[in-house]
């Protein structure tokens, strides 16, 4: 009887590894190789073209706004006050708005009707700022192969559009998230690496959205301040719709 009961779990071991092998194909089995794929960017994601993959946003904590006399600017629908004066020069079509400043410092203004905002999101779940706070709050180290397939997916799909829209930085953003009383955003900034490159992304009560960017140039000594970036949030107005 020890005999038979031992050749039938010699029989019976093949089969359930076999079970077991394929049942781990069946539901990890896609989510394990785009994981492999991806491990560089979870161990080293500094090495990558998309650098700031690894960052989510954090509180924005530096609030004054600079009080100097400046120039208000109002496109699209939209305005707010920058501290800067004396506009050396200004580009306009239907996408967007651009202005240099005499002191240096250049102003993007981007038309929410613009093709671009028709493709920014990769779901239709929720309002377009919890998509848009989803991609920026998703890393490459959330992905796991021992996710279920379809959250799996879902972080992946978030990862690489946040690696498209991160493809061109020159270094790693902060990001950080604001709220008014009439408003709320992020904003991705290099001040703190010496790369004078800032982004806003507003999203007014009726989850319109608005994206601003402003830059300097460290090589000539046009710097950007917090306070600069401040002073856009806290006048940032935009009409009814």
């Amino acid at each position: 009887m020890r005999v038979l009961n031992k050749k039938l779990i010699l029989l019976a071991c093949p089969s359930a590894i076999s079970t077991i092998v394929f049942l781990w194909v069946a539901f990890y089995g896609p989510q394990t190789l785009f994981y492999l794929e991806y491990r560089p960017r979870v161990r080293h994601p500094e090495l990558f073209l998309s650098r700031g993959l690894d960052a989510v946003p954090q509180p924005l904590t530096e609030i004054n706004a600079s009080t100097v006399e400046g120039t208000t600017l109002s496109y699209f629908g939209y305005h707010f006050e920058v501290p800067y004066k004396g506009i050396a020069h200004k580009q306009e079509s239907v996408e967007d708005v651009q202005i240099r400043f005499d002191s240096g410092q250049a102003v993007r203004l981007l038309n929410p009707e613009a093709s671009y905002f028709h493709n920014v999101f990769v779901g239709d779940e929720g309002s377009k700022y919890e998509q848009f706070k989803a991609v920026m709050s998703a890393t490459p180290a959330q992905l796991s192969p021992f996710q279920p397939r379809g959250e799996f997916e879902r972080i992946l799909a978030l990862v690489d559009q946040k690696g498209r829209w991160f493809e061109h930085n020159v270094a790693a953003p902060d990001i950080f998230y604001f709220a008014t009383s009439n408003l709320r955003g992020f904003e991705t900034s290099g001040i703190s690496r010496k790369w004078q490159d800032v982004g806003l992304t507003i999203f007014d009560a009726g989850d319109r959205m608005f994206v601003i960017r402003v830059s300097g140039d460290d090589r000539a000594g046009v710097k950007l301040f917090q306070a600069e970036i401040n002073r856009i949030i806290r006048t940032f107005e935009a009409a009814g719709p």
